[in-house]
């Protein structure tokens, strides 16, 4: 059997090592399952035809000149064993065929962009396993592409294989997003986690607004190499839409306009019967499951004081529930934008699921009674940490890490995580990495920063 360094080394022959030769192994809800069907938002051709390919045409691909029609590059998310999302903006007027690859195969589809020039496409009829490119071509007299972007298709639903996921949130497009430029280099990333505040849209009202705050976000050189790197997962957190929005007090357009904007600059699946739903699973073989969360939109602050608050829907919290029981995976993943901790101080107390006591409580104490390998992953705080999620009773034992912020300004309230609880908090600009062991049960958080220094190395077994 050949080792993964020969593997990287025949794929250079092809001049695309950096494009297809990334990642390991990952699963994902099936394609079929009927909680993921996708009706993608560009014109298709389905079921694709696919075609065997050797190194002549993949070359000719990565030697075609790059366009500067695609100001977001290009992007992918919610993979699978069979399929991915595929995600761009483009801005030129040529017909636009999009072009995916493995070593051994080939498929080219014609895609029409939809408003403001995004394409969002579901491709189908992957290799399990296997490493991918793929490409935006601009076709005509002379072809000119998008950047490239890579991925690896998810294992076969039943295979158990060590995963590794990176995670961040909070990255404001006025602080520097280094702390990234080592995730967007790693060979060994499944899938990067986007916790929410991915851009800061505060102030925005109309879709153009919306649509501008997330280009200046994710059309940075970082967050542009970052995004084509690896698969996404993407949930959202105020700053998409405003500063601690109210959904109970929030107006329908201004909303709309948000909830539009991430859905065009995010691939995701959309369930046709509530394509606007952000809550939803994706299944990495039986290593993982990862949960969605919504934690914004559905959550009612004037049932606080009564003694049923929603932080959640009754139907997010009921699906939650019956997708953590049913799951076969090893490990259940839970990205959570804002903690679900119990942190020792007051301030996020109104903004979190510590004001909604008695829903929060019922959670956890399901989970400790009925779930095993649960892991909270969750951001928005402005600053690192891992532990406990609570100091004594419900959820006592399960584990919570806080990924980033990615570029943003520390908050000095991690100086308070002083006690047992917690493992580790600091202020550092940060990605996480998780690695999930699913022979040991071991799950591994590595928070990294600035220049690849690493900063906090922890293990736990779930």
């Amino acid at each position: 059997m050949k080792t993964r360094r020969e593997v990287l080394k025949a794929a250079a022959l092809t001049g695309l090592a950096a494009a297809c030769g990334r990642g390991g192994g990952v699963g994902t809800v099936p394609d079929d399952d009927p909680q993921m069907r996708f009706e993608p938002t560009a014109a298709s051709s389905f079921p694709p035809r696919w075609e065997r390919t050797g190194l002549a045409e993949p070359a000719r691909i990565a030697d075609l000149p790059e366009t500067m029609s695609f100001p977001l590059g290009v992007s992918s998310g919610d993979v699978s064993a069979e399929g991915i999302v595929v995600n761009c903006r483009y801005t030129g007027t040529a017909p636009l065929e999009l072009r995916v690859w493995s070593n051994q195969r080939i498929i080219k589809l014609p895609v029409t962009a939809a408003d403001y020039g995004f394409v969002n496409v579901l491709v189908t009829g992957l290799e399990p396993d296997t490493a991918h490119s793929y490409v935006f071509v601009e076709l005509g007299t002379r072809e000119q592409r998008s950047p490239i972007g890579r991925f690896r298709s998810a294992l076969s639903q039943g295979d158990l294989k060590p995963l590794v996921f990176g995670a961040t949130s909070c990255t404001s497009s006025d602080n520097d997003l280094i702390a990234l430029k080592h995730a967007s280099e790693r060979e060994d990333l499944n899938a990067f986690f986007l916790l929410g505040d991915t851009t800061y849209c505060d102030g925005a009202s109309n879709l153009q607004q919306f649509r501008d705050k997330w280009e200046g976000s994710i059309g940075r050189p970082l967050y542009r190499s970052l995004r084509a790197s690896t698969p996404l997962v993407a949930t959202w957190d105020d700053h998409e839409v405003d500063n601690d929005w109210n959904p109970e007090l929030i107006g329908s357009g201004k909303l709309a306009n948000a909830r539009t904007a991430f859905l065009e600059h995010i691939p995701q699946r959309r369930d046709p019967m509530a394509p606007d739903r952000v809550w939803r699973s994706i299944r990495f073989g039986r290593t993982a499951e990862v949960f969605v969360l919504d934690s914004r939109s559905e959550r009612k602050p004037s049932s606080i004081p009564s003694s049923s608050p929603l932080y959640i829907s009754a139907e997010q919290l009921g699906w939650l529930k019956a997708s953590l029981m049913a799951s076969p995976c090893t490990f259940k993943v839970l990205l959570n934008s804002v903690p679900i901790t119990s942190f020792p101080f007051s301030a996020f107390n109104l903004d979190s699921w510590n004001a909604y006591q008695a829903q929060r409580r019922d959670l956890l104490e399901f989970i400790d009674t009925n779930v095993t390998g649960a892991l909270w992953l969750s951001g928005d705080h402005h600053f690192a940490s891992v532990g406990r999620v609570s100091a004594s009773g419900a959820g006592a034992s399960q584990i919570e890490a806080l990924a980033g912020p990615g570029a943003q300004g520390a908050s000095p309230l991690w100086r308070g995580c002083t006690t047992s609880q917690w493992d580790y908090a600091g202020p550092d600009n940060n990605y996480l990495a998780v690695h999930l062991d699913p022979q040991s049960r071991e799950a591994r958080l590595v928070f990294w920063g600035v220049n690849g220094t690493r900063i906090q190395d922890h293990r736990y077994t779930l």
